[in-house]
Protein backbone atom coordinates (compact mmCIF):
# COMPACT_ATOMS: atom_id res chain seq x y z
CA UNK A 1 0.00 0.00 0.00
CA UNK A 2 3.04 2.36 0.60
CA UNK A 3 4.72 1.56 -2.01
CA UNK A 4 1.09 2.45 -4.24
CA UNK A 5 1.04 5.63 -2.37
CA UNK A 6 -2.08 4.54 -0.39
CA UNK A 7 -0.62 5.19 2.98
CA UNK A 8 1.81 7.25 3.99
CA UNK A 9 3.61 4.78 6.02
CA UNK A 10 3.79 0.55 7.25
CA UNK A 11 1.75 1.22 9.76
CA UNK A 12 -1.07 2.51 7.77
CA UNK A 13 -2.00 5.76 10.26
CA UNK A 14 -5.22 6.28 8.12
CA UNK A 15 -8.04 4.49 9.93
CA UNK A 16 -9.67 4.31 6.82
CA UNK A 17 -7.01 3.11 5.28
CA UNK A 18 -6.26 -0.42 7.44
CA UNK A 19 -9.86 -1.99 6.46
CA UNK A 20 -8.97 -3.48 3.48
CA UNK A 21 -5.82 -5.24 4.95
CA UNK A 22 -8.10 -6.52 7.79
CA UNK A 23 -10.46 -8.05 5.12
CA UNK A 24 -7.79 -9.98 3.88
CA UNK A 25 -6.75 -11.02 7.46
CA UNK A 26 -10.34 -12.21 7.78
CA UNK A 27 -10.81 -14.00 5.04
CA UNK A 28 -7.11 -15.57 5.23
CA UNK A 29 -7.86 -16.28 8.93
CA UNK A 30 -11.17 -17.92 8.45
CA UNK A 31 -9.69 -20.31 5.79
CA UNK A 32 -7.20 -21.63 7.96
CA UNK A 33 -9.62 -21.88 10.39
CA UNK A 34 -11.10 -24.13 7.74
CA UNK A 35 -8.32 -26.40 7.30
CA UNK A 36 -7.33 -26.46 10.83
CA UNK A 37 -10.84 -28.28 11.49
CA UNK A 38 -10.79 -30.42 8.20
CA UNK A 39 -7.48 -31.82 9.49
CA UNK A 40 -8.46 -32.36 12.67
CA UNK A 41 -5.83 -30.00 14.37
CA UNK A 42 -5.71 -30.18 17.92
CA UNK A 43 -7.99 -28.21 19.89
CA UNK A 44 -5.96 -25.13 21.21
CA UNK A 45 -4.62 -24.48 17.71
CA UNK A 46 -8.00 -24.10 16.30
CA UNK A 47 -9.31 -21.81 19.68
CA UNK A 48 -6.43 -20.04 18.54
CA UNK A 49 -7.34 -19.34 14.86
CA UNK A 50 -10.67 -18.92 15.86
CA UNK A 51 -9.20 -15.93 18.48
CA UNK A 52 -6.88 -14.18 15.43
CA UNK A 53 -10.66 -14.71 13.07
CA UNK A 54 -12.63 -13.25 16.08
CA UNK A 55 -10.46 -10.72 17.19
CA UNK A 56 -9.41 -9.37 13.88
CA UNK A 57 -13.37 -8.75 13.10
CA UNK A 58 -13.55 -6.75 16.51
CA UNK A 59 -10.29 -4.78 15.75
CA UNK A 60 -11.75 -3.82 12.19
CA UNK A 61 -15.04 -2.87 13.28
CA UNK A 62 -13.34 -0.92 16.27
CA UNK A 63 -10.85 0.71 13.33
CA UNK A 64 -13.64 2.14 11.78
CA UNK A 65 -14.25 4.78 14.44
CA UNK A 66 -10.95 5.35 16.77
CA UNK A 67 -7.29 3.90 16.24
CA UNK A 68 -6.59 0.95 18.66
CA UNK A 69 -3.11 -1.05 18.50
CA UNK A 70 -3.44 -3.94 16.91
CA UNK A 71 0.66 -4.87 18.09
CA UNK A 72 -0.75 -4.59 21.14
CA UNK A 73 -3.83 -6.52 20.81
CA UNK A 74 -1.88 -9.29 18.83
CA UNK A 75 -0.16 -8.80 21.82
CA UNK A 76 -2.70 -9.47 24.34
CA UNK A 77 -3.90 -12.65 22.65
CA UNK A 78 -0.95 -14.62 22.25
CA UNK A 79 -0.54 -14.23 25.92
CA UNK A 80 -3.60 -15.15 26.79
CA UNK A 81 -3.33 -18.07 24.17
CA UNK A 82 0.21 -19.30 25.75
CA UNK A 83 -1.07 -18.71 29.29
CA UNK A 84 -4.01 -20.92 28.97
CA UNK A 85 -2.76 -23.25 26.21
CA UNK A 86 0.65 -23.93 26.99
CA UNK A 87 1.18 -23.10 30.56
CA UNK A 88 0.31 -20.18 33.47
CA UNK A 89 3.75 -18.98 33.61
CA UNK A 90 3.02 -17.58 30.13
CA UNK A 91 1.01 -14.55 31.38
CA UNK A 92 4.12 -12.82 32.55
CA UNK A 93 4.38 -11.88 28.64
CA UNK A 94 2.56 -9.05 29.90
CA UNK A 95 5.35 -7.59 31.34
CA UNK A 96 5.87 -7.42 27.29
CA UNK A 97 3.36 -4.92 27.26
CA UNK A 98 6.35 -2.40 28.33
CA UNK A 99 8.95 -2.09 25.96
CA UNK A 100 6.38 -2.77 23.34
CA UNK A 101 3.63 0.34 24.42
CA UNK A 102 7.35 2.27 24.67
CA UNK A 103 7.90 2.21 21.39
CA UNK A 104 4.07 2.74 19.96
CA UNK A 105 4.50 5.56 22.09
CA UNK A 106 7.74 6.96 20.89
CA UNK A 107 7.27 6.36 17.04
CA UNK A 108 3.74 8.31 17.61
CA UNK A 109 1.74 5.48 16.45
CA UNK A 110 -0.66 5.12 19.33
CA UNK A 111 -1.02 7.02 22.52
CA UNK A 112 -1.34 4.97 26.07
CA UNK A 113 -5.27 4.69 26.06
CA UNK A 114 -4.81 3.24 22.52
CA UNK A 115 -2.11 0.71 23.55
CA UNK A 116 -3.73 -0.69 26.61
CA UNK A 117 -7.25 -0.84 25.30
CA UNK A 118 -5.64 -3.01 22.64
CA UNK A 119 -3.81 -5.31 24.74
CA UNK A 120 -6.39 -5.35 27.26
CA UNK A 121 -9.23 -6.94 24.44
CA UNK A 122 -7.10 -9.40 22.72
CA UNK A 123 -5.99 -10.46 26.12
CA UNK A 124 -9.69 -10.95 27.39
CA UNK A 125 -11.52 -11.82 24.43
CA UNK A 126 -8.61 -14.29 23.95
CA UNK A 127 -9.08 -16.05 27.17
CA UNK A 128 -12.59 -15.98 27.13
CA UNK A 129 -12.34 -18.18 24.38
CA UNK A 130 -10.23 -20.52 25.21
CA UNK A 131 -12.29 -20.57 28.45
CA UNK A 132 -15.70 -21.35 26.23
CA UNK A 133 -14.18 -23.10 22.86
CA UNK A 134 -12.06 -25.81 25.19
CA UNK A 135 -15.36 -27.21 26.92
CA UNK A 136 -17.08 -27.00 23.52
CA UNK A 137 -14.79 -28.97 20.71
Amino acid sequence: MKRHGRTSSLDIPERENRIRPFISSIVTYFIALLLLWLVSAPKTVIILMWAYFFNTIIATTITRFWKISIHAMALGGVTAALGCAVSAHYFWGILLLLPMAYGRIKVKAHNLLQVITGFSLGFVLTMIHYQILLGIL
